[in-house]
């Protein structure tokens, strides 16, 4: 039997949205590779001894899709391959892995890492045009623009099943890491003039020491109208589930999340994962410095469109689907 390795994300992070990448990855893996065991390995900390060992046995890992690539990948590796444990791994295939900022060209370790690293004879998924360029300048081509895993399932059968209007109730994301007290409070400003009900989703962990420290500068959103949903990916779900809601927020993958679940969603774009969503697929996304623009979005009908880049899905998932094509079992596996 063929084991797979999965450098799972969501291991020892303290963002929901790597759970978020997390579910839609294993959703699509486990769903061309029905017959083959996954073993998962965190991508946030160095492989020690047992891991290592347990590479010995897997045929190919899968890097699922995350902010993992820089040009910097010894100063900052958020995906935790070094110049040791790189000759242990088997060949990595990522699903959807982006850029972590804009930055200037790859440095020399960054360039033999990630060609060690990355598999050579299958396809590299990445989340948009920028990655693909980066690797190139790597002298890595064996890459596709599929956008991230989480998108996958945005059909234009599922954005029609989005209202093209306001809803009465809105849910919002802030990001502790990118901190604009200003513009953040004149989103919930924004949405308070133009909803019943404001929603406020802790995704990452220091998001609500984020919110505690602008409602203290901002005394005046104190009192208003604002609850918080628990920082649960269940208990998200759950809300989205049982609500008629829109999302307007600076987490991404919350935003995606409450695309999955057919609401209307304008995301806020602080960094270069949402700006580089919406130039290659129309991700619904209003740029932060843009933020006076916000009511008129809000308030704006039109029909989702998400531009899927469907043929190099497909052929991004042949590619993974052979890599891991064994020899019939002795056996035949039932169908479930």
């Amino acid at each position: 039997m063929e084991l797979a390795g999965i450098f799972n994300t969501a291991i020892g992070s303290s963002n929901i949205g790597d759970q978020i990448i997390m579910d839609a990855s294993l959703h699509q893996v486990t769903d061309l590779l029905k017959n083959t065991q996954l073993i998962h390995f965190s991508s946030h900390d160095p492989l020690l001894y047992h891991s290592l060992k347990l590479q010995r046995e897997v045929k190919a890992n899968i890097l699922c899709g995350t902010n993992c690539l820089s040009s910097h990948m010894f100063l900052r590796p958020a995906w935790a391959v070094n110049a040791f444990t790189v000759f242990f791994i088997k060949p990595v295939i990522p699903i959807g892995v982006g850029w972590g900022a804009y930055q200037g060209d790859p440095d020399v370790y960054t360039k033999w890492l990630l060609k060690k690293g990355l598999t050579k004879t299958g396809v590299i998924s990445v989340r948009d045009e920028y990655t693909k360029s980066k690797l190139a300048t790597c002298g890595i081509n064996n890459t596709l623009n599929t956008g991230c895993p989480t998108m996958w399932n945005l059909s234009e059968e599922h954005c029609d099943s989005i209202p093209e209007q306001k809803s009465a109730k809105v849910i919002y994301t802030l990001t502790d890491y990118a901190r604009d007290i200003e513009a953040d409070a004149y989103s919930i400003d924004t949405l308070l003039k133009n909803y019943e009900q404001v929603y406020i989703w802790i995704q990452g962990s220091r998001d609500l020491q984020y919110l505690q420290q602008l409602l203290n500068e901002k005394t005046h959103l104190k009192n208003s109208n604002i609850k918080l949903i628990p920082p649960s990916l269940k208990q998200y779900d759950a809300f989205l589930e049982s609500n008629q809601v829109d999302y307007v927020g600076t987490r991404l993958h919350g935003g995606i999340r409450a695309l999955q679940h057919s609401k209307r969603t304008l995301i806020i774009g602080v960094d270069n994962r949402a700006k580089e969503k919406e130039k290659d697929f129309g991700l619904p996304v209003i740029y932060r410095e843009n933020i006076q623009g916000l009511e008129e979005q809000i308030n704006r009908h039109g029909k989702t469109q998400i531009r899927l880049p469907v043929d190099q899905i497909n052929e991004f998932k042949a590619s993974l689907k052979d890599t891991f094509s064994a020899g019939r079992p002795p056996l035949e596996y039932t169908a479930v």
